[in-house]
């Protein structure tokens, strides 16, 4: 089986992270000759003026989506994945998080499972006090409800294209992850689990803005809704 990426980076004013973002891509793609991939850049509705109408010329870009108004993150890659022509879909996101060896581990990882993810081994190092302490509770969370081999719910994650249109909520924001992964593991879809280290100075973007290093309430509530409904889905699997 031909090994075929569509890597979907979104992001909302992201600015020139989202360049480098791109960069980060192609370069770790490259390092894997047997590999096809194409980029969908999706912008979820910037406020300021999107630097993606600037990039619609680098390698591989294959297609840029500008959103009118902010989905959050769910819906802009749903948005991004009907435009996907692979059955792989690895979404990024557009701030420069990951370090070219994350999208070299997972990359080399497709058709070997259902899902493939990056488990942020360098977290504590990269992630302001706070994410990291909610990171942390997340994880731990969602694998006593379900999975506990899930190394990192939140880690940067391989999909199969059809398991996104199947399982992920428009209005999911940050749950985005949670209500893929569980539904395609309760159904016996096979895991794999590599490291994916967050780039060194990620903190100190030119994107970051002060409101970054503290969870949002609203995202807080949709995460429990996330939670509640990833146990009713274990505990149905395990009851058939």
């Amino acid at each position: 089986m031909r090994k075929q990426i569509s890597v979907v980076i979104f992001g909302r004013n992201v600015g020139s992270d989202l360049i480098r973002t791109i960069n980060t891509v192609n370069n770790a793609v490259e390092r894997l000759s047997e590999l096809s991939y194409e980029i969908i850049v999706v912008d979820d509705g910037s406020s300021k003026k999107p630097i993606a109408l600037e990039i619609k010329n680098l390698p591989y870009v294959r297609e840029v989506i500008l959103l009118k108004n902010t989905v959050g993150i769910s819906g802009a890659i749903l948005e991004a994945v009907k435009a996907c022509k692979y059955d792989n879909v690895l979404p990024v996101p557009g701030h420069n998080m990951y370090a070219e060896e994350a999208i070299v581990n997972v990359s080399n990882l497709v058709n070997q499972g259902e899902i493939v993810i990056g488990c942020r081994n360098n977290l504590a190092l990269e992630r302001p006090p706070v994410k990291k302490l909610a990171s942390r509770i997340l994880r731990d969370l969602y694998r006593h409800l379900t999975f506990y081999y899930v190394g990192d719910i939140h880690g940067l994650i391989l999909f199969r294209k059809q398991d996104l249109i199947d399982y992920l909520q428009p209005n999911g924001r940050h749950t985005n992850a949670i209500s893929v992964v569980t539904p395609v593991l309760a159904n016996g879809g096979r895991l794999i689990q590599t490291v994916a280290p967050i780039n060194v100075g990620h903190d100190e973007r030119p994107s970051r803005r002060v409101t970054d290093s503290i969870p949002h309430p609203r995202n807080v509530l949709y995460i429990l809704g996330a939670l509640k409904t990833a146990r009713k889905t274990y505990k149905n699997s395990h009851r058939t």
